[in-house]
């Protein structure tokens, strides 16, 4: 744009711009324009690798909405290590009322006191970043080959995140000591050194450490929940049948190349007579396909005019592919109609096609879209089709096939119509049966090169390419898994060093109720009860959030797994059993102790 261009403004006038360069054209008697089902949009190119405008892209894309994600979950772990930190500090801090009360005495204030602790507090944190900041430099080779995306570190310049790093310190370790501060400070000298106190207690430190422990288990059980939806979804949208038979095919591209010279057919011909191979098809619409072609589609009468995916194939290509045939016949060189033949330069050769008509083949979802309950409706019917952009061309439906999944499972199954017209694919799909699939890969290799020895043989297994498709769904259901274990981690920590500062204050009365008969089992079952029932509370808050959120992230997809109690319930009791693993460990060991020490103890 020039300097000073508003590019709003040019988007707002480009509606109009398209229909005064887009000439309408008469589509079954009714002018009707291209720009009506066009829309143009001027995109900041930074914007491109998370936005919309990603088709042919130069590298893979990603979305905003997964950066987001996972920036929330960093976030939330952090919140969770924060709550770590304050659990630990407030109980810790009864430990060091008289220091506290000694420095008032000698004149400290309590605005250096709590300058004091909130030093130490960032102080922890400014080591924590060094290492943070190392496993970073170490970890960041593994992660970039993971996702298969440039990684770079850079602390100074534009992107580095030196400043970033050094704000998180400042902002993270006062928040996370500014309560413990604020509650250190405080202790009354007076009541201390009265009382003779080494330790004390303020009153409702308790309530919100078990306010924080029910925060931070709501937050690992909502992870867990996710992680567990994610991966039951990833592994249903790679098993969920597509519509044709996946196993046992091979796509090879740039059969354009092979029409350019006439010899399509003849390399056809060679791949099927291969050993292991049973079937061969041409198509321009391939496995995992990311093309898409969309035509005016009228039926006689009718003024309204539908938006229809129009495919060119071969006559095998149902066969090849395992498309089940619902109604009719597929497409053939035995009806005249049936065929589009071209010449080299891509026009149709014979009478005008809306002169002499065409036959076609629907998928079940176009022959719905169109009115047709039912695929018998559909045969024998008329319909209006645009071809190469030109006038409507009356077109005969001889066959209904199945609906076949071709893009991922996100995308809703489109409505297909599918031509026979040769000239036009750029693709060859084989089907082979046989022990050995690399055999057929490289006998195909071969063949092709000797039609093109100077072009380079591209071709996949239709696995492969599937797996492709949702490589970057399972990488991103990896990293989830890999962020809930690390907040369960964090939990457990939390809560070991919890468990271990509330047996240790409570040592008096566990060796009062031994001398009264209570049993180590009764010891142990009282104190994981104290330490389940935060987790239980978590629960009731994790599970509507987790559900919201899930539900929210499984409408992206045209087809998904019903969203049930199962992972909730095993997130639930998968963190009852971490915590009452965790306390259960601490409590035995405190209720096996002598009583006798314990009341001895002062």
């Amino acid at each position: 744009l020039r300097p000073g261009a508003d590019a709003e403004a040019i988007n707002a006038a480009l509606p109009a711009w398209e229909k005064r360069i887009i000439p309408p054209q008469n589509i079954g008697g009714q002018m009707s324009s291209q720009a009506d089902i066009m829309s143009l949009e001027l995109v900041p190119v930074g914007d491109v690798h998370l936005g919309e405008a990603q088709d042919l892209a130069l590298t893979p894309g990603n979305d905003a909405r997964t950066v987001a994600t996972f920036s929330i979950v960093a976030v939330l772990i952090l919140v969770m290590v924060s709550i770590n930190f304050v659990n630990l500090a407030t109980a810790r801090a009864g430990q060091r009322a008289r220091e506290v009360a000694l420095r008032k005495v000698v004149g400290a204030s309590r605005g250096q006191l709590m300058v004091q602790f909130l030093g130490e507090s960032i102080l922890l944190v400014g080591v924590a970043m060094l290492l943070a900041l190392t496993l970073v430099e170490l970890t960041t080779p593994f992660f970039a080959n993971f996702l298969d995306i440039e990684l770079s570190v850079d602390y100074f310049g534009p992107d580095g995140f030196l400043l970033p790093a050094l704000g998180l310190v400042a902002v993270v370790g006062a928040v996370g000591g500014l309560y413990p501060a604020l509650y250190l400070s405080g202790f009354q000298p007076a009541q201390v050194l009265k009382a003779n106190k080494s330790s004390t207690d303020a009153q409702g430190s308790g309530r919100l450490r078990n306010i924080l422990v029910v925060t931070q288990f709501a937050i690992s059980i909502g992870l867990i929940v996710c992680t567990a939806v994610v991966y039951s979804q990833t592994r249903f949208v790679q098993t969920v049948d597509p519509g044709y038979e996946r196993e046992g095919l091979i796509q090879v591209e740039g059969l354009w190349r092979l029409h350019e010279s006439g010899n399509a057919e003849a390399f056809k011909r060679e791949v099927a007579s291969l050993t292991g191979v049973v079937g061969a098809a041409e198509t321009n619409l391939g496995i995992a396909a990311t093309n898409k072609q969309i035509n005016a589609v009228q039926l006689p009468g009718e003024p309204d005019i539908i938006s229809i995916g129009i495919y060119r194939i071969a006559p095998d290509f149902f066969e090849t592919m395992g498309m089940r045939l619902l109604a009719g016949r597929a497409l053939g060189d035995s009806y005249a109609k049936d065929v589009i033949r071209r010449s080299p330069e891509g026009e149709v050769l014979g009478p005008p096609l809306e002169t002499r008509g065409l036959n076609v083949v629907l998928n079940r979802r176009a022959a719905r879209l169109l009115g047709f309950n039912a695929p018998a409706e559909a045969l024998g019917r008329q319909v209006g089709i645009t071809i190469d952009g030109g006038a409507m061309v009356p077109s005969m439906i001889v066959g209904i096939v199945e609906d076949t999944r071709i893009r991922t499972a996100r995308d809703e199954i489109e409505p297909l119509i599918f031509t026979y017209d040769p000239a036009g694919t750029d693709q060859l799909i084989v089907r082979y049966r046989t022990a050995s699939p690399s055999a057929v890969m490289s006998a195909v290799e071969r063949t092709w090169s000797n039609f093109l020895p100077d072009v380079p043989f591209e071709a996949a297994f239709a696995e492969d390419l599937v797996a492709e498709l949702y490589q970057r769904e399972r990488a991103r259901g990896t990293i989830f898994a890999v962020f809930s274990v690390l907040a369960v981690i964090i939990s457990c920590l939390g809560l070991f060093g919890l468990a271990a500062f509330t047996t240790e204050r409570r040592t008096k009365e566990i060796g009062i109720r031994k001398v009264l008969g209570a049993t180590v089992r009764d010891i142990v079952r009282l104190l994981a009860w104290q330490f389940s029932k935060p987790v239980i509370l978590a629960n009731l808050i994790a599970w509507p959030i987790a559900w919201w959120a899930m539900r929210d992230w499984l409408n992206t997809f045209d087809v998904r797994i019903p969203l049930g109690p199962t992972p909730f319930a095993f997130a639930g009791l998968l963190a009852l059993a971490i915590a009452v693993g965790t306390v259960a460990g601490h409590a035995f060991k405190v209720a096996r102790l002598n009583p006798i020490h314990a009341l001895r103890y002062e």
